[in-house]
């Protein structure tokens, strides 16, 4: 797992990889076939990180004790670069 140096409120971009479930009868080789909509990037402010997730915000208010909005919590262990 990655160190991250980041500070509350940096602008960061995050490429992950997402669990994802597709419906439907297939073959075994075609389910096998990993779909491109499992590699992800998404941007926003950093807010923190635990152990086990970095937690961005798309909008954030003017200091720590303002609201913030769009919050995402991504797996710490999904995350393939940091940037």
């Amino acid at each position: 797992m990655q160190k991250i140096n980041k500070k509350y409120g940096d602008l960061i971009e995050v490429q992950w990889t997402d669990a994802c479930e597709r419906a439907g009868w297939r073959s075994v080789d075609d389910a096998l076939k990993v779909p491109d909509e499992v590699f992800v990037k998404t941007r926003g402010f950093y807010l923190g990180h635990t152990k086990t997730f970095i937690t961005l915000a798309n909008s954030i208010g003017k200091s720590r004790s303002n609201d913030v909005g769009g919050v995402w919590h991504i797996p710490r262990a999904w995350i393939t670069k940091l940037r």
